[in-house]
């Protein structure tokens, strides 16, 4: 599988570099557009075994894509399932839905399961909803929608849940209305409706946590519009307009979070054109076409930084699929000093750069540059000459020797491949010598001691003799005597009769073993059993301290024992342990040891 992949890797590189050179000496913008093009790339990557428009699509945990469902070239429904392997570029036959399904839409849960919403078949418009478990590659019944929806837009939110919007109803109007769906309590609530009716359109989950819908179609026509729903506020907020009107296009989030729209329908037919949506300028950009105009297609982001787009309709319904390489585009980190004594060399500080976009990062050099930039320097420079690949990172340091005091900045900018190169702002405060920002203040103090007492004052002149009071209470009375000697001590009570006995402790029995799934790759599944007795293990091996964790939740703590290929957990639950993928830590000696499971 390595050879394979370097060399589908340098065959990329290969095609990559013609195309760039190509497109730099032909792409001309024009002079209506804001901003430069973002030259992207695409390249031809394997078919699908069916032409199929308008299928549910996702990405999987391990980094595949699944594309369900959709409409052939007869215009029926389908119910085949296809996954793309992103190391071989091939497509390989996965479970079929439980119906048939084409205009559904799709979105990841949190412990990796696919959930397909709603869509339409022979039987009408569909609010029913589907869960796919990628592990044991099997479909299951979910929760139906409020409403049956045909063409509806799907985004999983920060939390896990997942939002639906917009579509079109049983009744042929366009909808607006919006639903959330909770995985964990396998509930839906409907929710804020969005500022326009629209079917068709994309929605991707942006970096700040809001979800962009842009374009489709409604009564109007194809729709340029674009809106974003935050869903700490449940309110939608108008954004800026696409360059096209479009209805049907693919639509992804890129690793630089931007949002990249190919394809759909517009005024004047299936289209080509791409755009990019720069989130942080609130922008769309043109990037470069697709190889062939599509509509309805699947667009799938994949754990190397491309975008898959796969299928849709050209005229008769697409098997063609093709990947978009994201330019290379540098991620800053670093360059805040704080305050530092004036004349006095700050400690080194790390400028860390990475690569978020599919195509090779090539740094040349980089520069310090602005009015201050005397007040730093490179103490070491770790990226000239780099080329990083897709997440790869590099690193400069630097120091910060104020001439002055105040505040002092300077840029360093990279001398790169990017379209525009990145600039990071250095920062820093100077301040003078055995001095610094005056604290807050202090608490009022508690109150002093009292002062000493005044000089008695002179005696007053003697009174007359008062009258005879009357008799006093009686005095108090005398002391106790003492007690007498205690009696011997009597015989015991009978013995009382005994409690009920307690509850058994709780424990569970996990045992994982490593498979082979349906597309041939090695995963570790586990199932698990609770029980109230004491479990004896049979298999023979050395016995290691356990805990059972996701994030930052322990769920579970125990030991292990494993013989062969597989482990045996005897662990006592701290909270219910649920079907999903944990992160099993295996201690012994010091020595920590982690890996990820699913229970099934």
């Amino acid at each position: 599988m390595e050879t394979a992949q370097n060399a589908k890797s340098t065959s990329y590189v290969t095609i990559l570099a013609l195309l760039l050179t190509m497109m730099l000496a032909s792409y001309l913008p024009s002079q209506a557009d804001a901003k430069p093009p973002i030259i992207g790339s695409w390249i031809s990557t394997g078919s699908l075994a069916n032409a199929r428009d308008f299928a549910a699509s996702a990405t999987l945990p391990d980094g595949d894509a699944l594309v369900a469902g959709g409409k052939n070239n007869s215009g029926q429904p389908l119910s085949s399932v296809e996954l793309y392997d992103p190391s071989t570029g091939t497509w390989s036959e996965g479970a079929p839905m439980g119906e048939l399904r084409d205009f559904a839409a799709a979105a990841a849960l949190p412990n990796g399961d696919i959930l397909v919403i709603g869509g339409h078949n022979n039987s009408g418009y569909l609010s029913s909803t589907e869960i796919y478990d990628p592990f044991t590659n099997t479909w299951s019944a979910g929760v139906p929608m409020g409403e049956p929806r045909e063409g509806a837009s799907a985004a999983s939110l920060p939390n896990g849940d997942v939002l639906v919007v917009g579509g079109e109803s049983a009744s042929k109007h366009y909808l607006a209305t919006a639903e959330i769906y909770d995985p964990s309590s396998e509930e839906w609530a409907p929710t804020k409706s969005m500022n326009e009716p629209r079917e068709r359109a994309i929605a991707a989950l942006l970096p700040d946590g809001d979800v962009l819908v842009a374009g489709g179609e409604n009564e109007s026509g194809e729709l340029k519009s674009s809106e974003t729903y935050d869903p700490a506020t449940d309110t939608w907020t108008t954004v800026a307009e696409m360059r096209e009107a479009r209805e049907g296009a693919a639509g992804a989030l890129l690793a630089d979070g931007n949002v990249l729209v190919a394809g759909g329908e517009g005024e004047n037919g299936i289209l080509r054109s791409s755009e990019v949506y720069v989130s942080a300028e609130n922008t769309w950009v043109p990037t470069e076409q697709m190889l062939q105009a599509r509509e309805g297609s699947s667009a799938i982001s994949l754990t190397d930084g491309t975008v898959l787009v796969a299928g849709g309709y050209g005229g008769p319904a697409l098997a063609t699929s093709e990947l978009y390489y994201s330019v290379a585009q540098a991620s800053l980190a670093g360059g805040d000093f704080g305050d530092q004594t004036v004349e006095e060399p700050s400690p080194a500080s790390v400028l860390t750069i990475s690569n978020v976009g599919a195509q090779t990062l090539m740094i040349s050099g980089a520069t310090l540059e602005g009015t201050d930039s005397g007040d730093f320097t490179i103490t070491s420079d770790a990226c000239s000459g780099r080329k990083l690949a897709f997440g790869q990172s590099c690193s400069i340091t630097a120091r910060f020797t104020p001439t002055t005091s105040g505040h002092r900045e300077a840029m360093l900018s990279l001398v790169d491949n990017e379209s525009s190169p990145a600039d990071i702002a250095l920062s820093g405060t100077g301040v003078a010598a055995n001095s610094g920002p005056t604290g807050p203040q202090g608490p009022v103090g508690s109150q002093g001691p009292a002062g000493p007492e005044g000089a008695t004052g002179q005696p007053g002149t003697q009174g007359s003799v008062g009258a005879t009071g009357p008799q006093g209470a009686a005095g108090a009375s005398g002391p106790q005597g003492a007690a007498g000697a205690s009696g011997p001590q009597g015989p015991a009570g009978p013995a009382g009769v005994a409690g009920a006995r307690g509850p058994a402790g709780q424990l569970e029995l996990i045992t994982c073993q490593r498979v082979k799934k349906g597309n041939g790759k090695i995963v570790q599944t586990c199932k698990t059993t609770a029980g109230n007795s004491p479990i004896k293990f049979t298999a023979e091996g050395l016995k290691l301290a356990a805990v059972l964790s996701r994030g930052t939740t322990t769920y579970a703590t125990g030991f292990a024992i494993g013989s062969g290929g597989t482990i045996r957990l005897l662990v006592s639950p701290h909270r219910a342990i649920g079907k999903g993928r944990y992160t099993l830590t295996l201690k012994h000696g010091g020595k920590e040891q982690r890996e990820t499971i699913m229970i099934g």
